[in-house]
Order: structure tokens, then sequence, then C-alpha cells
């Protein structure tokens, strides 16, 4: 990036690194990203990769995937799951926006400098190639 005159880079933050178990907030993905682009003067846009990206679930932490009965994934028009978590789990997006507030709490302590320029929320969410949910939830909801 120095090499093209960069100054600014945009790097993703994966809510998997950053809460590896429930309730429990790794900062040493983010602490580092702070302190390579100060050495090379360097600002930063982070991606929060939460929920979703690309409609799918990759980047949730694997305590959620092995919980699909407390977030559950869309159901496509057969009634078949898809791999893609469902807009209309509550518990999702609770512990999506409790891990999101953690990392957002984190950088007011640990960029003053203000390294971090902004930070892009959900990148590219979807429902993989679905239209929407076909679940019995959201059926009572959409009748």
């Amino acid at each position: 990036m120095e090499y093209l005159h960069a100054n600014t880079v945009e790097i993703p933050v994966y809510w998997e690194q950053f809460e590896p178990k429930e309730g429990q907030f790794d900062n040493s993905v983010v602490d580092t990203l702070l302190t390579q682009a100060r050495a090379h003067r360097m600002r930063l846009v982070l991606l929060w990769f939460g929920t979703w990206k690309n409609g799918n679930p990759h980047y949730v932490p694997e305590w959620m995937k092995l919980a699909p009965e407390r977030y559950p994934y869309v159901v496509d028009k057969d009634g078949h799951p898809a791999d893609s978590p469902s807009p209309f789990a509550a518990a999702s997006l609770a512990a999506d926006a409790k891990a999101f507030a953690a990392l957002m709490r984190h950088l007011k302590t640990a960029d003053p400098q203000r390294t971090v320029l902004m930070v892009q929320v959900e990148n590219e969410p979807g429902t993989g190639g679905n239209l929407r949910d076909y679940s019995p939830a959201v059926q009572k909801v959409v009748r």
C-alpha cells in the first residue's frame, strides 16, 4: 500500500474471530490492525462481517452455527433449510448487536488517534439466493 501511496486500507473484522466463545470478546485482531496501520501511517475502514456476508453465515461464531434451534436459518419455499441466517431470528440480531457494540466500545478506547475512519456494517446482506424466509414463524407474519 505504501508503494501505491495509499493512505487508507479497507479490511474485514470477522465476528467468529472477535467472539469465539459467547460473551468473550477477543480484541487481538483489531489491536493488531490498529498497530500495523499506525506503523505504516495508514487509516482503516473496517467491515463488520457479522450475521451476513453475501447472504451466508460463514462469519458467525461457531457457537451460533452449532445452535440452529436458537439461531435459525432461512427455510426455502420448498421447506428446506438454506445456508443463510433467518432475518426474523431475534436472537441472531441481539447477538450480532451485542458483539458489534463491543467492537465499537473497544475502538472508542483503543483508537483515540482515530486510525479507523469508519466501520461498514453487514457487508452485502441477503438471503443466499432465496427471495425470503418461508419458515413457519415468518409465514405467520406475512399472511
